[in-house]
């Protein structure tokens, strides 16, 4: 292998994809949480954060 496959080698990023149902399939290292309904309604940070969130439009809802 020569210096500058080896140091391409090194540098390669790898991402992983997680398939979160339907036709939606994203980066992993986009993912801040992974909640169901319950969750979300189990304490006053969850629900901030969702709400928070929701309103900015940075959730998205898969069923």
């Amino acid at each position: 292998m020569s210096k500058k496959e080896r140091f391409r080698k090194k540098n390669e990023v790898e991402s992983m994809f997680v398939h979160l149902g339907g036709d939606l399939v994203i980066k992993a290292e986009r993912i801040i949480a992974i909640l169901d309904h319950e969750s979300g309604e189990t304490s006053s940070e969850n629900r901030a954060f969702m709400k928070e969130n929701e309103e900015q439009g940075l959730t998205q809802n898969v069923s």
